[in-house]
C-alpha cells in the first residue's frame, strides 16, 4: 500500500507542470476612465516573465457577464469593445460571449521579461447604466497564473461616496479580501494595489453603489428601427387578415334539428373547427340512434352490443364500426377494451383524418393556400426575432446560450395562440392555459431568468414588439376565411346550439308530444357539442319520459356522465396510445456581489 502512496505521488509530481501556465506576471496595471454614459476607456500593462518559450499571449474579455446586484437581483450585462489596440497585436476571434486577443509573434517564441500593452473602451449595455452602480472585475478570474503585483486606478466621472467602495478578492463567489488591498480615493478617483499576490483563477472585484441617476442612460439607435419593423409587421398581418382571411358575419338560424346530412362527429368537427374526443364518442351514439349497437352502462361500466350490421354509405364509419367488434364475443365489446385494439387506433385516426379534411371543404381555398400564408407567417417569424432581440440586450447571443431552453416557451405561445383562437370549446381553452403555463411557460421562465436571458425585457421596444407578435400570431391562425356553404352550415349549427341552450320545458314537451323520438335523437349532437348534461337535465323534467331503445341505464345527466368519461377515456388513450414526450432543462452557475462576479475582467494565457 504504501508502494502505492508513493507511485501516486511522484505522478503527481511530474503531472503538475502539465496544468502550469509557461508564464507567471510579475505587475498588472489596470488604468479605467468611467464616463458618463457607463463606458470605460482601460489601459493595461501586463508584465509577464515567460518560464518556457512562447510565442506570446491571448487576453480573453467577456462581453457578457452575469451579474447580481447589492439587493441579489440578477441581471446579465452585454458589452462592446471598440478602439482596441495593442502592442504586437496578431488576431481577433469571438467565441461565445467572448473575445479573444493573441499577442505575440507568431514567429519567433521569447524566454524571460516581456511587457504587453492593451487599450480599449469598454461599452456597458443601457441596462447596467440603470443600475447605479460601479461593478467591475479589475482582474478577471480566467488567468491560469500568479499575479505578483497589481495597480490599478479609476478616475469616475462625478463624485460618489467613498465610503461605499467595496473589493472582493479570491476565486469565483468569494464574498471577502477586502483587508488584502491597500487603496485611496477623494470621492472621484481611486487608486490602489493588492499587498498579496493573486493564486490562479483568483479575482479583484470592485463594487461602488453610486447615488440615483448618476449615469446617464445611452439610446440605443435600435430601439426605434426594431419597433417600426415590429408594428410595420404586425400591420402588414393585420391588413393581411382584414382582406384575405376575415369572415364574414354569421347570424344563427335558430331549429330545432341538427343540420342535414351531417352526423354529429362532423358537426362537432365543423362547429369546433377541430376534432377532439367528443366528436368521434357522439358517433358511438349516433350509431346507437340509428339502431346499428345498443350501449348499456352498470356501475360506471359502459358495453356495445352489436345489433346489426352497418348498411350506410359512408366507408370510414362501415370500416371503424366493423373494427368496433372485430374482437367481440358474441358482439359485445367494453368500451374500454378497444383502447388496446391495434386496429381501432388505426381507424381511429382514419376517421378523425377524413373529418379533418371535411373541415378543409367549408374554407374558401384562396385563404387557406400556402401563398396567403407564406407572408403572415414571416411577419409573426420577424416580430419574434425582434421581441428575443430587443429583450436580449439587442444582441443574438440567446440563439447560442439559449437555444433549447427557447424551444419551450415558443412551442408553449404558438400552440397556445394559434389553437386558442381557433377553438370554442371553453374545456379546450382551460386545458391549452394550463398546458402553455405548465409546459412552456412557468418551468421555461424561471430558467430563462436563471439563465440572464431576456434581459431587458421591460425595454419599451421589446414590449412593443411582443405585443405585434401576439397580433401576428392571431392574425395567422384566423386566416383561413369560410366560403358560402361553410357560413350557412356554421350558421345551422349555431342555432341549433342556442335552441339547446334555451329552449323552454313547454317547447320541448310539445316536441316530445308530437315526435317522441326527437329528444332521443339528438342527444349524439347534442354530445358532440359538450351540451348532453344541459340537455339532459331540460328533458328529465318532461311528461312521461322513456328511455330510448339503445340505451340502458339510467338515463341522467349525472349518470350519463360515467358513459362519457368512459368513452372520451379510451378514444384519448387510443389516440395517444404511442406518444412520448420528453424535457430537457439546463442549469447555470450563478454569482455576483462576489469575487469575479462583475462585468468585464475574463483572463488569458500563452500560447
Amino acid at each position: 500500500m504504501k508502494k502505492l502512496f508513493f507511485i501516486f505521488l511522484a505522478l503527481l509530481c511530474f503531472a503538475a507542470p502539465c496544468f502550469a501556465e509557461n508564464f507567471y506576471i510579475k505587475n498588472y496595471d489596470v488604468s479605467i476612465q468611467v464616463s458618463r454614459d457607463n463606458s470605460y476607456h482601460i489601459k493595461e500593462t501586463i508584465q509577464v516573465y515567460f518560464t518556457n518559450p512562447s510565442h506570446g499571449i491571448f487576453r480573453t474579455i467577456p462581453l457578457s457577464n452575469k451579474v447580481r446586484t447589492g439587493d441579489g437581483a440578477q441581471y446579465m450585462n452585454r458589452a462592446q469593445i471598440k478602439n482596441f489596440s495593442a502592442s504586437d497585436f496578431v488576431s481577433e476571434s469571438r467565441s461565445g460571449g467572448d473575445i479573444t486577443y493573441k499577442l505575440g509573434n507568431p514567429n519567433r517564441t521569447i524566454i524571460g521579461d516581456k511587457t504587453y500593452f492593451l487599450e480599449y473602451d469598454y461599452i456597458m449595455s443601457a441596462r447596467a447604466a440603470r443600475k447605479n452602480e460601479f461593478y467591475f472585475n479589475i482582474i478577471g478570474d480566467a488567468w491560469n497564473t500568479t499575479i505578483n503585483s497589481v495597480n490599478f486606478s479609476i478616475f469616475m466621472p462625478s463624485k460618489f461616496d467613498q465610503s461605499q467602495i467595496g473589493f472582493t478578492l479570491g476565486t469565483y463567489g468569494l464574498m471577502s479580501g477586502y483587508e488584502k488591498i491597500r487603496f485611496k480615493s477623494d470621492g472621484f478617483d481611486i487608486i490602489g494595489e493588492i499587498i498579496k499576490p493573486l493564486g490562479p483563477n483568483e479575482a479583484l472585484t470592485i463594487r461602488i453603489p453610486l447615488p440615483e441617476n448618476y449615469f446617464i442612460v445611452p439610446h440605443n439607435s435600435d430601439s426605434s428601427k426594431c419597433s417600426a419593423i415590429a408594428i410595420l409587421a404586425a400591420l402588414i398581418s393585420f391588413i393581411l387578415w382584414y382582406f384575405n382571411g376575415r369572415d364574414e358575419r354569421i347570424i344563427p338560424v335558430v331549429t330545432f334539428n341538427p343540420p342535414k346530412g351531417l352526423n354529429s362527429a362532423e358537426m362537432g368537427a365543423l362547429y369546433k373547427d377541430a376534432v377532439d374526443s367528443d366528436c368521434t364518442g357522439s358517433l358511438l351514439l349516433y350509431l346507437a340512434s340509428k339502431g346499428y349497437l345498443k350501449i348499456e352502462t352498470h356501475n360506471g361500466l359502459s358495453v356495445l352490443t352489436k345489433l346489426k350490421e352497418y348498411n350506410g354509405k359512408n366507408l370510414v364509419i362501415k370500416s371503424f364500426f366493423e373494427q368496433i367488434f372485430i374482437r367481440a364475443k358474441d358482439g359485445v365489446m367494453p368500451i374500454y377494451s378497444l383502447k388496446t385494439s391495434s386496429g381501432f387506433r388505426v381507424m381511429l385516426a382514419e376517421l378523425e383524418n377524413s373529418l379533418n379534411n371535411l373541415r378543409k371543404k367549408v374554407y374558401d381555398k384562396k385563404s387557406i393556400s400556402f401563398g396567403n400564408y407564406l407572408l403572415p407567417f414571416l411577419c409573426r417569424l420577424l416580430t419574434l426575432a425582434i421581441f428575443f432581440f430587443t429583450s436580449n440586450e439587442y444582441s443574438f447571443e440567446f440563439i447560442e446560450r439559449g437555444g433549447m431552453l427557447l424551444a419551450f416557451p415558443v412551442i408553449a405561445i404558438f400552440a397556445l395562440l394559434g389553437t386558442f383562437s381557433n377553438t370554442n370549446d371553453i374545456s379546450t381553452k382551460i386545458f391549452l392555459i394550463i398546458w402553455a403555463l405548465g409546459f412552456g411557460g412557468i418551468p421555461a421562465v424561471i430558467l430563462v431568468l436563471a439563465e440572464g436571458l431576456f434581459s431587458t425585457i421591460g425595454d419599451t421596444s421589446a414590449l412593443i414588439s411582443l405585443v405585434c407578435f401576439v397580433v401576428s400570431v392571431i392574425c395567422t391562425a384566423n386566416m383561413p376565411r369560410k366560403n358560402h356553404a361553410g357560413r350557412k352550415i356554421l350558421g345551422e349549427i349555431l342555432g341549433f346550439k342556442k335552441y339547446i341552450e334555451t329552449a323552454e320545458l313547454h317547447t320541448i314537451q310539445t316536441l316530445a308530444d308530437e315526435d317522441p323520438e326527437h329528444i332521443h335523437q339528438i342527444l349524439p349532437y347534442v354530445y358532440a357539442l359538450g351540451l348532453d348534461g344541459v340537455w339532459l337535465d331540460k328533458i328529465s323534467q318532461i311528461r312521461n319520459l322513456t328511455t330510448p331503445d339503445w340505451y340502458e341505464g339510467e338515463y341522467s345527466s349525472y349518470s350519463f356522465s360515467s358513459y362519457r368519461t368512459n368513452t372520451n377515456d379510451t378514444i384519448s388513450s387510443a389516440r395517444n396510445y404511442s406518444n412520448n414526450s420528453s424535457s430537457s432543462s439546463r442549469s447555470s452557475r450563478s454569482g455576483g456581489g462576489c469575487s469575479g462576479g462583475g462585468s468585464g475582467g475574463g483572463g488569458g494565457g500563452s500560447w
